[in-house]
Parts: C-alpha cells; structure tokens; sequence
C-alpha cells in the first residue's frame, strides 16, 4: 500500500473538507458549499465512503490531498505530510523504512553519499 493511500484510509474526507467549508448532511454522503466559487448552494457532494468530493456547480472534484494541496497551496509530498501532522497519522514502520531505503538508493545514484550517510545515521 502506498503511503497516501495509507493516509487517505486514515482519515474522512468530510473531516478535512470541513476545515474549509460547514458540512451539511448525515452518513457516507454529506454536502458542503464550494471553496472554488461563490456558493449560494451546497453543491458538492462529499462520499467519506470513496474518499472523494465533487462540485455539480465548477467540476472542482479531488480526494484529501487534492484538496489540501489546492487550499493550502502546497505540493503532492507537502500535503501528505501536511495531513499526517494534522490528524496525527503514525505511518506504518516498514512503509517507512521502504521510504528510507529508497530515498538513500536515490542519493547514493546522484553521488550525494553524504546525503545518503546523514539518513543512515538518522538526522
């Protein structure tokens, strides 16, 4: 399993939709007001079941971390991370050292073994 898709299973989108504009609605379908245009309406549908949400009015449609990336106006990595410290997600140890591994496989190609060793030794 991928770390964001790890992260997505973790929380409800309704959850982070709801930081941004009311939620309205009971259950795995709830409506909010869009944050892409002026809403006289709640025409976006949340599915916490699906993760995902979609705007009847604009098309604006994404998952969590479409979401934050667009309001927070952060990268794909950055708004992982951004949702990892806000709801407190522990990633799985072995996802993480997967991550550990790759990312010193990337440096040792690029010729950064300084980079490589710092991760080793953990700082």
């Amino acid at each position: 399993m991928k770390i964001s898709s790890y992260v997505k299973s973790k929380i409800r989108l309704s959850e982070v939709f709801g930081m941004y504009s009311k939620i309205l609605g009971i259950g795995d379908q709830k409506f909010a007001h869009c944050i892409k245009h002026r809403d006289s309406t709640a025409s976006v549908s949340i599915r916490d079941n699906k993760g995902s949400y979609k705007c009847f009015s604009c098309n604006a449609h994404g998952d969590a971390i479409t979401l934050v990336m667009d309001m927070e106006g952060l990268d794909f990595m950055d708004a992982l991370r951004w949702l990892i410290e806000e709801f407190n997600i522990e990633p799985p140890e072995r996802m993480y050292r997967d991550q550990k591994r790759e990312r010193i496989k990337i440096l040792e190609k690029a010729g950064d073994l300084s980079g490589a060793m710092s991760i080793l030794m953990g700082s």
